[in-house]
């Protein structure tokens, strides 16, 4: 069964979603290593801060081109398909 426009919409809104929640656990990662003593501690949350960053640039991007028609099977979504079609 092709993705439908609804499961679409829906799929770009909850990739939206998390990409706004990994945001905003990188700035606190950003904040936690400006303001740690401990440099393994400042590596660490600097290290976790860039990973949360580029997830949220990829889910982004995915929400992005789901919405301007690219099939989510093309771009690594085929898996959830099941979930999204009841």
């Amino acid at each position: 069964m092709p993705w439908t426009r609804q499961a679409r919409t829906q799929l770009a809104a909850e990739l939206e979603q998390t990409a706004g929640i990994q945001s905003q656990a990188a700035a606190e990662g950003r904040q936690a290593a400006a303001t740690s003593t401990d440099p393994l501690t400042r590596a660490q949350a600097t290290a976790a801060a860039q990973l949360l960053t580029d997830q949220a640039t990829e889910a982004t991007a995915a929400a992005t081109a789901i919405r301007e028609g690219t099939n989510p099977d093309d771009i690594g979504y085929g898996a959830l398909r099941p979930h999204y079609h009841h």
